[in-house]
């Protein structure tokens, strides 16, 4: 496997990005003047609500701020029967370019969770020329290993990468872990899983491989790359730049187990923080009467000069076994 990395990896470049799609004037930039979007996902028989939430937010914002850049429905692709990640999202990519006349498509798998506007800034962040794909900061989780305890130590890691070589697999995508925050940042490759596409991009590939666009290509030594590295793959052979949004932020809801090793404890505990502003350790009415009696017992005891009965705590009774109840 072979390919060019980008000129500059750490290439951020947001000032001529604009806010909000108000403040867009004229032809620029290009997603907004220039098209409408296509919103396509792949699904099994269950979706997660976040990602259900989002999606209906994103589309009733887009008619609410009269942005409508999304003007068809969005094109579904099971894969619960014979469709796998890779025919699913060649489909997508086939019912695109044939079957509408949208600029972009726009790839959100059914487990991202993510803000009304974040395909409208996706959009004020991509250029047909300049910047033909677009990704939100989406992170997968990673299996560290075995717990010992039937499970599994996971940890997020950012779909950020870039070309570099390591023993084992040699020269190919690499995890790129550190990124400047709410800017674009030019990586090797990202995942599909909240992805911006131009139509030329997918055009060049299908006069190149025919509708193949995410079909796995291997390393050397033969092992495959994911069918979404695989299309950065493919962008990459035609020398187009891809981009990822550090400022769009996507959740993923995913299962895991959690153990101390998640866990950071706080130096100091909140609820005796809490306990303590209000005036001491005892908190709800019984607490509050407990500490009225006390006061009044300090009270007492200050005007008396008399220390209260060690029994009892009562300044009046003098101490013994006739010490009077400790209300009185």
């Amino acid at each position: 496997m072979t390919g060019a990395a980008p000129e500059d990896e750490t290439a951020a470049t947001p000032t001529d990005i604009p806010a909000v799609a108000s403040e867009v004037t004229g032809e620029a930039p290009g997603a907004i003047a220039g098209g409408t979007v296509q919103i396509a996902y792949l699904h099994s028989d269950r979706v997660s609500h976040s990602w259900h939430m989002s999606l209906m937010n994103a589309i009733a914002y887009d008619k609410a701020i009269g942005l409508d850049v999304i003007v068809a429905a969005p094109f579904a692709v099971s894969c619960s029967g014979p469709n796998s990640l890779v025919e699913g999202r060649n489909m997508a990519a086939t019912h695109f370019l044939d079957k509408t006349d949208s600029e972009w498509l726009f790839f959100v798998d059914t487990d991202m969770g993510f803000e009304a506007d974040a395909i409208e800034r996706v959009l004020l962040a991509a250029d047909p020329v300049d910047r033909p794909v677009v990704g939100g900061l989406c992170f997968a989780l990673k299996h560290m290993g075995p717990d010992n305890k039937g499970g599994f130590i996971v940890r997020p890691v950012p779909t950020l990468f870039m070309w570099g070589s390591t023993p084992e697999q040699g020269f190919g995508f690499t995890n790129r872990f550190r990124y400047p925050p709410e800017t674009l940042v030019q990586v090797a490759g990202t995942g599909a899983a909240f992805l911006l596409i131009h139509r030329s991009i997918l055009e060049a590939i299908r006069k190149n491989e025919g509708d193949h666009w995410f079909d796995f290509v291997a390393y050397g030594d033969g092992a495959q790359v994911s069918e979404d590295l695989s299309f950065c793959y493919r962008v990459a052979q035609l020398q187009r730049p891809i981009f990822v949004h550090t400022g769009v932020k996507i959740t993923h809801h995913k299962t895991f187990w959690l153990g101390e090793d998640d866990y950071r404890m706080p130096d100091v505990e909140p609820m005796l923080q809490i306990m303590q502003a209000a005036g001491g350790p005892e908190v709800g009415s019984w607490g509050k009467a407990q500490r009225a009696r006390r006061e009044k017992r300090e009270a007492a005891s200050a005007a008396t000069g008399h220390p209260p009965c060690a029994k009892c705590g009562n300044v009046s009774c003098g101490g013994g076994w006739g010490c009077l109840p400790s209300g009185s």
